[in-house]
């Protein structure tokens, strides 16, 4: 916002959380990530997305409906998805993989990556077959951690740019890179 680059934040409710993103400028769109029609509202005339979704049993759904209407409306530059790390190990070979090994390779007392892990391994595959110039962050421990907030008040203090804004930059980047 602060270069000029129009924003639209997409909420479920116009309460409290989202004066924040009204305050800073930018456009608040109201609606269900769940609802195609309002995800499509919501996408009209922007050229990136970030996506990132707490917990829920709806995850892929919610990528899948935000990645149709994407790719169908065109003109997306850039799909930046929120992932998480283990989808930087979770290989089709070792999913895959006989019981035995999956133990081993999972520690010894578990055979199967857990619902979440798959939701996200799912919804990387549905991106990457929808065509959209797509940045996977596969996040560990910047998203929503305390600690990582209190680590990086010093580097705020002196001037320095957020995690946040240097992983926008790399993944904007990267994805004219992955299309040319």
């Amino acid at each position: 916002m602060k270069q000029g680059h129009p924003v639209r934040a997409f909420v479920r409710q116009d309460g409290e959380r989202a004066e924040s993103p009204r305050r800073a400028g930018a456009e608040v769109f109201v609606g269900d990530l769940l609802n195609i029609a309002d995800v499509t509202a919501a996408l009209k005339g922007c050229r990136r997305v970030y996506f990132s979704m707490s917990l829920s049993p709806y995850y892929t759904d919610a990528v899948g409906l935000m990645a149709a209407p994407a790719r169908i409306q065109g003109g997306i530059e850039a799909f930046v998805n929120i992932s998480e790390y283990e989808q930087s190990f979770m290989t089709f070979e070792k999913m895959t993989a006989p019981e035995e090994e999956r133990r081993e390779w999972l520690g010894g007392r578990i055979a199967d990556w857990s619902p979440q892990q798959r939701a996200h391994w799912v919804a990387e595959q549905t991106l990457e077959w929808s065509g959209l110039p797509t940045v996977n962050i596969r996040a560990a421990m910047f998203v929503e951690n305390p600690l990582m907030t209190w680590l990086a008040l010093a580097p705020l203090s002196e001037g320095s740019r957020t995690v946040g804004a240097q992983a926008a930059t790399a993944c904007a980047g990267g994805a004219r890179r992955r299309r040319g």
